[in-house]
């Protein structure tokens, strides 16, 4: 398991695009990343929720996002997705299949 959290910089509001620093609370997301030494890693990212500073915004928090390693909405990295989609999701041998269940796990 690997352990990582968010700089404190300001990000932008995805609305107003607003930059802000000011955190309303903290969020853990748990995500799949590749294979080391045929082991699954599994990620551990502490993100923040951001306060919007425009008066009107109707987000008003929103999540920071991690470009080049979590997409939104993600369960698995962005590394491991590419791996998959070259790869496919059955892995180096195509003749041997995969359940669909056993992907999203």
């Amino acid at each position: 398991m690997v352990l990582a959290q968010t700089r404190d910089v300001a990000v932008p509001c995805p609305v107003y695009g607003t930059p802000t620093a000011k955190v309303h609370g903290y969020h853990r997301r748990t995500v799949r990343d590749m294979l080391v030494d045929g082991h699954q890693v599994v990620d551990q990212l502490h993100v923040r929720r951001l306060a919007c500073p425009a008066l009107g915004c109707w987000r008003q928090t929103y999540r920071e996002q991690i470009p080049g390693v979590l997409e939104r909405h993600q369960c698995r990295t962005v590394r491991l997705v590419g791996q998959i989609s070259v790869r496919g999701p059955t892995g180096p041998w195509p003749e041997r299949r995969v359940p669909r269940t056993s992907l999203h796990r």
